[in-house]
């Protein structure tokens, strides 16, 4: 699904015709860089499993979820403020997570969530 993805989303906006090879070509460096991605993350056993899905959560979650409610309720909100709040929820939740003393406080995507939201209001 990932090399799929990255494949077809991806390369085909940026991409002009490609021919099918290529595509299969792509298909397979992207499941070889998704592996390696992978293996890179087992390499240090910081946590649990649930742990580790909780953390991908908090940052889907501070990265969509601000997002998603600013563009239901606020007519003026832009791609470039979508943008600024996606990168900063992402960037707070990674931060917040992997600093001990902040991730023993309280949950990540708190305030991944608080600051996702805000950013674009002072992106405009």
């Amino acid at each position: 699904m990932c090399s799929s993805a990255l494949v077809e989303d991806i390369y085909r906006i940026f991409g002009k015709d490609v021919t099918s090879q290529r595509l299969v070509l792509l298909g397979r460096l992207g499941v070889l860089t998704v592996a390696i991605v992978a293996m890179l993350i087992t390499i240090n056993p910081r946590g649990t499993i649930l742990e580790l899905v909780g953390f991908a959560w908090a940052g889907f979650g501070a990265a969509f979820g601000p997002i998603i409610i600013l563009s239901l309720f606020w007519r003026k909100f832009t791609s470039t403020g979508a943008l600024a709040g996606m990168l900063t929820g992402v960037v707070v939740v990674g931060i917040w997570g992997n600093i001990d003393a902040l991730a023993s406080v309280m949950y990540e995507i708190v305030p991944g969530f608080a600051d996702a939201r805000w950013c674009p209001l002072s992106c405009l």
